[in-house]
């Protein structure tokens, strides 16, 4: 990429930003069958069923622009049991390569934080120093995507099979300042930067016993004490 591209595509992002119009909704997702099917808000999973796959869906309103710009967040998984893992960390192209960096997973507690790996920080409402960096070349460049709606990570999550509840969410570093929430060009040939409302649908992932267990602990709930067999004469 020649350097007056990256200084372009790279300034700052509150000199271009002029608009504020518009709401675009970062939403967490699960899919219990491969990537056939998703599930939005809340998904519940088979304690049986160990792993399943994750990911954040951005999706936003007509007005808010016509083609994604740039965003920066950290995806926080909450109330994990010390057996629970996050693998395989997917972004797509072009920003594999147009903002290259190196995922991770790092556990803080009953919080996995999904990452940049220069950032060691506890999780925090800011997203600390660095976060997951999703940038496009300028809108005419033919690596950038005008795909709407628009996978920004996904991952693969695995339990260890306690029952109980989990929630995948994320921050916009920065406090959602102008450098980190999603922004988006009005058209296709691009214009001044949009920087519309933005909204975070967690995922509340909840383990659960499979049916027919639950049907035994249930049955067993209903079973009285022995009757006493009345006697004659």
């Amino acid at each position: 990429m020649a350097p007056w591209l990256a200084t372009i595509a790279l300034c700052t992002v509150s000199s271009l930003t002029l608009a504020q119009v518009g709401t675009s909704t970062l939403t967490w997702q699960a899919s219990l069958d491969g990537g056939t099917t998703w599930q939005s808000n809340l998904v519940e999973v088979e304690r049986s069923q160990r792993t399943f796959q994750v990911r954040g869906w951005l999706d936003w309103t007509p007005d808010a622009g016509a083609v994604f710009f740039t965003t920066t967040f950290d995806c926080l998984v909450s109330g994990t049991t010390s057996g629970d893992d996050v693998r395989s960390i997917f972004r797509r192209e072009p920003f594999v390569s147009f903002a290259p960096q190196t995922l991770v997973a790092t556990r803080f507690g009953d919080v996995i934080k999904i990452d940049d790996g220069r950032d060691t920080t506890p999780p925090t409402t800011w997203g600390g120093p660095y976060g997951v960096r999703l940038l496009q070349p300028l809108v005419n460049d033919p690596r950038t995507t005008r795909d709407k709606p628009l996978l920004m990570l996904s991952f693969e999550f695995e339990h260890d099979g306690t029952l109980g509840s989990r929630r995948v969410s994320s921050v916009y570093n920065g406090s959602g300042t102008r450098d980190s929430v999603p922004l988006f060009w009005p058209t296709v040939n691009g214009g001044p930067v949009n920087e519309p409302a933005s909204i975070v649908v967690p995922l509340d992932i909840r383990v659960i016993p499979a049916p027919a267990a639950a049907g035994a602990l249930l049955g067993m709930a209903f079973v009285g004490p022995p009757r006493r067999q009345r006697r004659f004469g």
